[in-house]
């Protein structure tokens, strides 16, 4: 007989937390203006939090999150910004101060969504970029900001012995 569950990933215990009626209040109105849950929003903004990102981010993520397959996909798009802002660093040798950081953000969400085949609004990138200051910077919806030229790509040899 198969067990129950086998395959799936195992959750850990829910995290108990009481946010307040302040709290609650602020993440409850914000939860309903997208029409979401509120336990769902309080894990999300924990994701963003903890991956180095604000609630600025959110409607950013939830479109890259919407074009993801599988269970946790917002936390797994944070997840993933914060491991291209880490190995940004970690190339780069230095960390990007704003704005440059959010137009690298920005920029790696539209090719992620791109690469899968799908577009981001136009509104979620320039409301973005009204929230962080950057309206004259928000990058064209058509970038693709990591390619490269045949003669650029002609000087990366790979070593194959």
């Amino acid at each position: 007989m198969a067990k129950k569950g086998k395959g799936r990933q195992k959750q850990g215990p829910p995290v108990t937390f009481r946010p307040g009626p302040e709290l609650e209040q602020l993440v409850t109105g914000f939860a309903t203006a997208r029409g979401l849950r509120p336990n769902e929003v309080f894990k999300n903004l924990a994701a963003l939090a903890v991956a180095g990102l604000d609630v600025r981010y959110f409607d950013l993520m939830s479109h890259m999150a919407g074009r993801m397959t599988g269970s946790n996909t917002f936390v797994r798009a944070a997840l993933h910004i914060r491991t291209a802002l880490l190995g940004a660093v970690r190339s780069e040798g230095r960390v990007r101060p704003d704005p440059e950081r959010s137009l690298f953000v920005t920029r790696t969400v539209q090719e992620d969504v791109s690469n899968s085949g799908g577009t981001l609004p136009a509104g979620v990138v320039q409301e973005l970029a009204v929230q962080l200051g950057l309206a004259g910077h928000a990058p064209p919806e058509d970038e693709t900001p990591f390619s490269s030229t045949e003669e650029e790509r002609a000087k990366v040899r790979i070593n194959s012995e």
